[in-house]
């Protein structure tokens, strides 16, 4: 439930799944089920080794996202984090699913890639066509 601004009503109970995440990791009471969240988005977006998710879950998605969350509680303003890394190399699902994970602790996420910046050669010549001032 939300109130005014968008904060979260019962912050104390986000609080406590992430300190809950933090503390015990896979023997949290929350872990089961943030692990099928993250399973069914991950099948979604066409990964076929369940154990591999879980292994990934467990070894890096949560720990960077609950990084990630440590270090916003400790702000008192927005917190900006960057993903850098080379072409196909899992930029866009990394940032996918610690939205999927922040989003489970109540943080509000929104993801910017380089991708939505741009448009590729030929969508770019099209729009030309149809404007010749684009270049």
């Amino acid at each position: 439930m939300k109130h005014e601004g968008g904060r979260m009503k019962d912050e104390n109970f986000y609080q406590h799944k992430s300190e809950s995440l933090i503390h015990q990791g896979e023997n949290s009471e929350f872990f089961a089920h943030l692990s099928e969240i993250v399973t069914d988005k991950c099948l979604n977006l066409g990964f076929g080794d369940v154990d591999a998710v879980a292994t990934t879950l467990k070894n890096l998605w949560l720990p960077i996202a609950l990084d990630l969350a440590t270090a916003r509680q400790k702000s008192d303003r927005t917190f900006v984090q960057g993903i850098l890394g080379g072409q196909g190399t899992g930029k866009s699902t990394l940032c996918i699913i610690l939205k999927l994970i922040l989003d489970y602790l109540g943080f509000s996420v929104a993801n910017l890639s380089i991708d939505d910046l741009y448009l590729t050669y030929k969508e770019r010549q099209e729009l030309q066509i149809q404007d010749p001032r684009l270049i």
